[in-house]
């Protein structure tokens, strides 16, 4: 009887080894083969995303720096703000560049305008600073008081930053 369970317990063992063989070699290896498949088109994916992602990017700054002003349009730059300006009955005492600040990829040139008009005109006028498309500009300071002599007109002093490239 021992020789018996010995054997039982051989052939069970042996039945079991081969059930796990089985089972290896039916579900687990294809599965592993199909994971590793996988797992190389996930790097595949991701080292192609990652380049999507630095085209992107590189476009984005393309993009940005084709919206600066070229320095040597500055000039004509600040004719074109005062004549829209007067154009909508803005009045202007002054624009005065201020130095150019260097940055690692374009320049900013701080415009201090200082000027007088209505209330309804200078909402116009800041309306269109906010409108320009094509050219980098934005409003850096701004500070409003009514005349003295005259309540109805405002007295405005604003600081636009020009973005620039070479």
């Amino acid at each position: 009887m021992a020789m018996r369970n010995r054997l039982f317990l051989i052939l069970g063992g042996t039945a079991l080894a081969a059930a796990g063989l089985v089972m290896y070699l039916t579900l687990y290896a294809p599965l592993a083969k199909r994971l590793k498949a996988e797992g190389l088109e996930c790097q595949t994916v991701e080292g192609e995303v990652k380049e999507a992602r630095n085209l992107i990017a590189l476009f984005k700054a393309r993009e940005i720096h084709k919206a600066l002003i070229p320095e040597k349009e500055v000039p004509f730059t600040m004719e074109e703000l005062t004549r829209q300006g007067n154009f909508i009955g803005v009045n202007f005492v002054s624009v005065t560049p201020r130095s150019i600040e260097e940055k690692e990829t374009y320049r900013i040139l701080p415009l201090v305008m200082e000027l007088h008009s209505g209330y309804e005109t200078l909402g116009k006028f800041l309306g269109l600073l906010d409108e320009l498309e094509g050219n980098l500009l934005k409003v850096q300071e701004f500070s409003v008081t009514p005349k003295a002599e005259d309540a109805r007109y405002l007295k405005a002093r604003l600081t636009v930053n020009l973005y620039l490239t070479e």
